[in-house]
């Protein structure tokens, strides 16, 4: 910093000026400061430094004169914690009597400890400067000439310019808006070109620099504490203007200020980058004090609940333009400046007491609307014009970019038609079937037919579905999917469309994730390509598309986005701005991380977990790991913020199985955190070195023989493998950051092989063979990509530096290896798509379902009002049966909570299995129970042996509750006929929801199978199923699901008691006279809290996600 050569002769000012300068200990700009103050050509009388800092050791050093006749004072005053608390203290020193308190109740001037002479004159003026604003020389000389002749001005502001470019402005003047904001007219990196030298009356001026009269700061009690480092001026000023006094701002006095506070600068190096955004907090919190402060009695509670209503859009706002911290200082501001009611009384009392004018006289000083548009106008214009100029100031490195940009963009279109082209071979055969509404199912993947709503309900309201309902947590699968159901929902889909688009789509979507994750480690367009193609043909997502594991599909395709996300969050794999694409391997490091890519980077963490479950321990490692490798770079900045926005989905998916398992106690079975979604079906597992090679079965299993060459068929399986793990040792020699790079991912490999290792040796369901173990793709799947990122940082440049050389064994070397991996990648396509046999009827693969489970009947009577189950049966050597809401078993009824209790329990005892042995037994007892299930069909399935059919088909017809309505070719239907009369003294139909009398008489109350709200005085329209003539007496709200705690029903607002001990299913008693509206509803504890959490991720995710463009500053 330069600083000031000081006058030899300054002159002797007219009035009594004390400066004051307040610090905090030695700063890198106290120095400057007061050789400015002793260079002015208007000696101060004398010159105060008030040290606020709390430590003895850190106090400043400050001489004790700074001319032939100006002599220093330095006081210590640790109490300060405000600059106007300290300027307070000096006058307390050199007065000796403390300025008084007006925001107190008692305004009584207490002597100031230990007393001191009076030094200053009582009509004398304070020059305020900052410990960061050196003044100009001329500067306090401008301010006396002018307050001399203004008698009725109390508070003189300087011209601000900034201390590191004197040419540019900060601010000449404050005023504010109509709700209080801060507004000073200057463009950011304005000029000065005493465009503004014109000003004089301002509502205020910045107190840096400022002229104050004596009697006017103690009359007003200094500045309120309550406003901290910020706005403290702007509060005193308008309680000056009020008090009926003059404040103007003289543009011939200038200081240059370096903002320190505001900056985030002080006690920092002094080579530190500013940063404003961490102070934005506490600059808000003062914002809103202000306003606060400011409005009548009568309109502080609207303020108040105007503040709260709009902080949410306003935070939501800066999360779209991605300014994190202040999305949250709009929140924390907003609650903190309305819950201080004892500072926010003090501000009012002080300003109440000092008044001599209404507030109405200081609005024509504040800006009007018209003003504040025309001001956020110009800086936006200001923004653009900055951009341009960045943009066009090195023309050949944005024509190097637009080339690499172009290059990149054909790279991208050309590797993705080769994915598409790969994709329509492998799985075109499915397109036309699912066009004509067909669904994918495999035996680990069940049919999807879900909507939004329903989907939403499975995973917010804690009971699960399948069979007669019970309470616990949805798979974390479905709140993955629950995203992108909604997309769906928009265009008039459902689960099973995004299950079908996933599958469909999953070696596009998995190829162009690794094509851009490659490109995090390298910049070359045919490595990105290949690794592409590896990623496609890598036999975790064969195996897994081919047996229809939509869990460990999902995790494949997404693991390549979350490492994509995660670096890219944190600022690497990427050139900085307008940097060339030559300038060397620490182009790559950028100064800011991208929040765009860290919320995408969460969701696919999200969705790998939800697909993978026992991919969570590894994948937080990974991010930690991440985060202790990362660089420290003095521009990088936010980055483990946007770790935490990586990692936070990840905790959320996984929270209500944790909620869950803390709620079961001891005996909970924390393996349901490793369980994959979808049915449990019995397979291999690969050994640990052929997971090292990317394979999670045994490849001589998989992999046919084709060559008929016996070394040539064994090596061709881990060909792929071999060559990846060659190409990450070989990267172990790499130097610098590189080396760092590929260390970290070999450990990423090693936590995933850990995590494969632990998960294959839980058992997570029972087969025909005994227990079925946790399928290991998706960790597989992370063992392969963290060593093809260690392959591809190593490779990296490899082709440039084959260029150096004359054709030989470095080019043979590269291009056999290039061909051999795609051959075996070849190879292992082919074969997953010659095993794919789409058009299956039947069978363990993935296939399209295109026949309905439940016959047209059944599903009408599934429909709304009814809402009935249909129950179907499989003959066999032993009769196995389901208990379905809709047209087949759904993906969102193999719950793994559900699983593991199966484990544990025995099904046969419950109320389902008890029916079926009493209908396959023909009791003459099935029809009361079937009944009380909601059971309104029965089906029999052509599973089974013509005989073993015919004789249960036999069976059920002598059965006196069923009634046979059709037969084809998905087997045959009764229709349940109960026993009981109804209302109108026929036979009841069945339904999801009745009303029972104590004659046993039941009504059909319509339901849409989940919950239902209706009036009862409906029921009496012949519509709802019958007249209600039931004498009066007890009357039951009876549900066919598990009683639960859970269940909550309310009669207009009231609450209804639930019969407790009487029945299995979920009862209510109804007032003999109710007539009003019933409301049943499913709602675990905390199931609200839930409800707004999954809501709240998902507009913060959604708000981040939106790109925006790149913010040019200016340094």
């Amino acid at each position: 910093m330069n600083r000031p050569t000081p006058h030899s002769a300054p002159s002797v000012p007219s009035l009594d000026v004390t400066a004051v300068v307040v610090t905090r200990g030695t700063t890198p700009f106290l120095p400057t400061t007061l050789a400015a103050v002793g260079a002015s050509t208007l000696a101060p009388s004398r010159v105060v430094v008030v040290d606020v800092t709390p430590r003895e050791k850190d106090r400043a050093q400050v001489p004790e004169q700074l001319g032939p006749d100006v002599a220093v004072t330095t006081l210590h005053a640790p109490d300060a914690h405000t600059f106007g608390e300290a300027v307070n203290a000096a006058i307390a020193h050199l007065t000796g009597e403390q300025v008084p308190d007006t925001g107190r109740r008692s305004q009584r001037a207490r002597p100031a400890e230990p007393a001191a002479a009076p030094e200053l004159e009582r009509d004398g003026w304070l020059w305020l400067l900052h410990d960061d604003s050196p003044p100009e020389p001329g500067a306090l000389e401008a301010l006396v000439r002018v307050v001399e002749n203004k008698p009725s001005v109390v508070v003189a502001g300087a011209k601000q310019r900034d201390l590191d470019d004197p040419s540019r402005l900060l601010e000449v003047g404050l005023t504010t808006s109509p709700t209080g904001v801060r507004m000073t007219g200057i463009e950011e990196g304005e000029v000065d070109q005493g465009q503004h030298d014109g000003a004089e009356d301002v509502l205020a001026v910045g107190l840096a620099g400022a002229l104050f009269r004596l009697d006017a700061w103690r009359a007003l009690g200094g500045t309120d504490p309550a406003y901290g480092k910020y706005g403290d001026g702007l509060e005193i000023c308008r309680r000056a203007r009020l008090a009926g006094h003059r404040v103007i701002v003289v543009p011939q006095a200038a200081v240059r200020h370096a903002r320190a506070s505001l900056t985030d600068r002080r006690d920092r190096d002094p080579d530190h980058v500013p940063e404003p955004e961490r102070t934005v907090g506490a600059r808000r919190r003062s914002a809103l004090h202000y306003r606060l402060a400011g409005a009548s009695p009568a309109a502080v509670p609207l303020h108040m609940l105007a503040i709260l209503l709009a902080a949410p859009f306003l935070a939501m706002a800066q999360l779209a333009a991605k300014r994190p911290r202040r999305a949250r200082a709009e929140i924390t501001a907003a609650i903190g400046a309305v819950l201080r009611p004892v500072a926010l009384a003090r501000s009012r009392r002080r300003a109440r007491r000092t008044a001599a004018l209404p507030r109405r006289a200081i609005t024509p000083l504040r800006a009007t609307w018209r003003e504040v548009a025309a001001e956020r106008r110009d800086r936006r214009l200001s923004q653009a014009a900055r951009r341009r100029a960045a943009l066009a100031a090195d023309p050949f490195a944005r024509a190097e970019r637009r080339r690499d940009r172009a290059r990149r963009t054909a790279g991208l279109v050309g590797t993705v038609l080769l994915l598409t082209a790969v994709t329509v071979w492998w799985l075109g055969d499915a397109i036309g079937p699912l066009a004509d509404g067909g669904r994918l199912v495999s035996a680990n993947l069940l049919p999807a037919g879900v909507s939004l709503q329903e989907l939403w309900n499975d995973v917010a309201d804690g009971w699960l579905r399948a069979g007669t309902g019970a309470p616990g947590a949805s798979d974390p699968l479905m709140t993955t999917l629950l995203p992108a159901t909604a997309l769906a929902h928009l265009l008039g889909g459902d689960l099973q469309v995004v299950v079908n688009l996933l599958l469909l789509l999953a070696p596009v979507l998995a190829g162009t994730g690794a094509w851009f994750a490659a490109g995090t480690a390298t910049k070359s367009l045919v490595l990105r390509t290949v690794a592409a193609l590896v990623w496609v043909a890598a036999p975790s997502l064969a195996v897994s598309l081919v047996d229809g594991r939509v869990g460990a599909v999902l995790a494949h395709v997404a693991l390549p986005w979350l490492a994509w996300g995660a670096l890219k969050g944190v600022g690497l794999g990427a050139r900085a701005p307008l940097a060339p694409a030559a300038a060397g391997p620490d182009a790559v490091l950028s100064p800011a991380g991208s929040l765009p890519a860290a919320a995408l980077g969460g969701l696919a963490a999200a969705a790998a977990v939800g697909g993978a479950p026992h991919l969570t321990a590894p994948i937080l490692a990974s991010l930690l790991v991440l985060a202790v490798l990362l660089p420290r770079h003095r521009g990088r900045r936010g980055y483990r913020r946007n770790l935490a926005l990586v990692a936070a989905p990840v905790l959320l998916v996984l929270a209500p199985l944790v909620a869950e398992l803390l709620r079961s106690g001891p005996g909970a079975h924390w393996r349901v955190l490793l369980t994959d979604p979808g049915v449990a079906v019995p397979h291999a597992t690969a050994p640990a070195w052929q997971q090292l090679l990317g394979w999670p079965v045994p490849a001589e299993e998989w992999f046919p023989r084709w060559t008929g060459v016996a070394w040539l068929d064994a090596a061709l399986p881990f060909t792929v493998g071999a060559l990846v793990v060659l190409a990450a040792v070989s990267a172990l020699t790499r130097p610098g950051l590189r080396a760092r790079a590929v260390r970290g991912a070999w450990l990423v490999a090693a936590l995933a092989l850990a995590a494969a290792a632990a998960a294959a040796l839980l058992v997570v369901g029972q087969g025909a063979e005994g227990g079925v173990r946790t399928w290991t793709g998706g960790a597989v799947s992370l063992v392969l990509l963290a060593l093809g990122g260690a392959a591809l940082v190593g490779l990296d440049g490899v082709t440039a530096r084959a260029a150096q050389h004359s054709f030989g064994w470095r080019q043979l070397s590269l291009g056999l290896g290039v061909a051999a991996i795609l051959a075996a990648a070849g190879a292992t396509i082919a074969h997953a798509g010659l095993s794919t046999d789409l058009t299956a009827s039947s069978g363990h693969g993935l296939r399209v379902l295109q026949r309905d489970v439940v016959p047209a009947v059944g599903r009408q009577m599934q429909e709304e009002p009814r809402a009935g189950r249909v129950l179907v049966l499989d003959a066999g050597d032993e009769i196995t049966y389901q208990l379905l809401r809709g047209n087949g078993p759904l993906l969102t009824e193999s719950s793994v909570v559900l699983t593991e209790r199966g484990l544990h329990t025995d099904d046969a005892a419950g109320p389902l299995g008890g029916a079926v042995a009493a209908l396959v037994g023909v009791s003459g007892e099935e029809s009361e129970q079937l009944a009380d299930l909601g059971v309104a069909a029965v089906v029999v399935s052509p599973a089974g042996t013509p005989a073993q059919r015919e004789e249960l088909v036999a069976n059920l017809g002598t059965s006196a509750a069923l009634e046979q309505v059709a037969e084809g070719e998905y087997g045959t239907i009764w229709r349940v006929v109960s026993g009981l009369p109804s209302a109108e003294g026929t036979p009841a139909v069945v339904s999801w929801a009745r009303v029972v009398d104590e004659r046993g008489a039941a009504l059909v109350v319509p339901s849409d199978g989940t919950s239902l709200d209706v009036a009862l005085s409906s029921l009496d329209q012949p519509a709802a199923a019958g007249t209600w003539t039931a004498p009066p007496g007890r009357r039951l709200l009876v549900l066919a699901e598990t009683a639960d705690p859970g269940w909550r029903a309310t009669l207009d607002g009231r609450e209804l008691t639930a019969v407790e001990g009487e029945r299995w299913e979920q009862a209510f008693e109804l007032p003999a006279d109710a007539t009003g509206r019933v409301v049943v509803q499913f709602e675990s504890v905390g199931s609200g809290w839930w409800r707004a959490t999954i809501v709240g991720f998902a507009v913060v995710y959604v708000l981040l996600l939106i790109p925006v463009r790149r913010k040019v500053t200016t340094r």
